[in-house]
């Protein structure tokens, strides 16, 4: 192992091996996925508004704490049951159009089962018309 790339420090290096640290190797792979799938797009817009000064890495802890963010969302998701009231309205001419309930009197419906939505049918004052 070496941290410099001098002549001094490679043999030193050889003198003294080390094992391979596989936790090492997959953080310096995992930076090099994340600068080719965004620093290479995020870097040089960073350049032009922070000016040349900025590292070429810095954004690894904006993406990771992103990916870290997101991830906790995904595992702190619940399935929950929901339904939509869409209608689907025939005109003469097409085409044909297919509105979705949005309100309620003034208010969003919570519809969660099946038996929520047919009571919120019922209650509508829609019928049908034919021509």
């Amino acid at each position: 192992m070496f941290n410099e790339i001098t002549a001094k420090a490679i043999r030193k290096a050889f003198e003294t091996p080390l094992m391979v640290n596989v936790n090492l190797v997959e953080a310096q792979q995992a930076r090099r996925v994340l600068d080719r799938l965004v620093g290479y797009k995020i870097s040089p817009l960073l350049w032009t508004r922070c000016g040349a000064a900025f590292p070429p890495g810095a954004y690894r802890p904006l993406a990771l704490r992103l990916i870290v963010e997101r991830e906790r969302l995904i595992r702190a998701f619940e399935k929950k049951e929901y339904w939509t009231i869409d209608v689907d309205l025939a005109a003469r001419k097409p085409p044909m159009l297919t509105p979705r309930l949005v309100k309620v009197n003034g208010e969003t419906p919570e519809v969660g089962t099946q038996d929520a939505a047919d009571s919120i049918v019922a209650q509508t004052r829609w019928r049908p018309i034919h021509r």
